[in-house]
């Protein structure tokens, strides 16, 4: 009974990425000197290497920084950061977010060497190589942190995911065109065709009309 279960509510899949197992789960404090600056997550107690990321990828993560990180600084929200800052999700567990967002009266979580405490947003964007199996990692270890708005950018699927933290748990909505809005930031739209495609629009002229509006 259990075994018909598992098979028809799941999908099985053969999945590789290196990793580096110690004689025990290996603690988030013990992490940080292992990792020293190189990128690498850990997850149940296991170092995992994080793969590199694509143009496509870069581009959009750095577009998106540059338009939602000064936005934030000059309306003073909070602050925004980018994937070489590690998240701790739990006693065995740290992640390095595409992107981050921490609200104003929250920054005391952010700290110099990692942020110790749930981020108001997350960002991820969709790689490739990046499995089924890694993202509802990602979503379930968010969750339990308690992140209040998680969203996927997948790029080659041109759809963005957004999962908000509502009263009976989380909300999902895929978007493919017309506006994007965030609940953690509600001062701030974009366009879904901005984020997912290239060329995207002018970071200096768009921000200048983001901020005026």
């Amino acid at each position: 009974m259990a075994n018909s279960l598992l098979e028809k509510e799941t999908e099985q899949n053969v999945e590789a990425r290196i990793v580096h197992i110690g004689e025990r789960a290996i603690p988030f404090e013990h992490f940080l000197t292992l990792a020293d600056g190189r990128y690498l997550e850990l997850s149940r107690g296991v170092v995992v290497e994080k793969p590199m990321i694509q143009l496509d990828h870069e581009l959009c993560s750095s577009w998106l920084y540059q338009i939602i990180g000064p936005y934030l600084q000059e309306k003073e929200l909070g602050l925004m950061l980018s994937s070489r800052i590690m998240v701790k999700t739990d006693e065995f567990g740290a992640r390095l977010p595409d992107l981050l967002f921490v609200r104003q009266d929250r920054l005391h979580i952010v700290q110099q060497k990692g942020v110790f405490g749930a981020p108001d947003l997350i960002i991820e964007i969709v790689s490739p190589g990046n499995s089924k199996s890694h993202l509802q990692e990602l979503e379930a270890e968010y969750f339990s942190l308690g992140v209040l708005e998680l969203i996927f950018i997948n790029l080659q699927k041109k759809e963005i995911q957004l999962l908000r933290h509502e009263e009976n748990g989380y909300l999902e909505t895929v978007i493919n065109e017309g506006p994007v809005t965030f609940s953690t930031i509600p001062e701030l739209t974009l366009q879904a065709d901005w984020i997912l495609s290239e060329p995207r629009p002018n970071v200096r002229t768009l921000l200048n009309e983001l901020l005026a509006n």
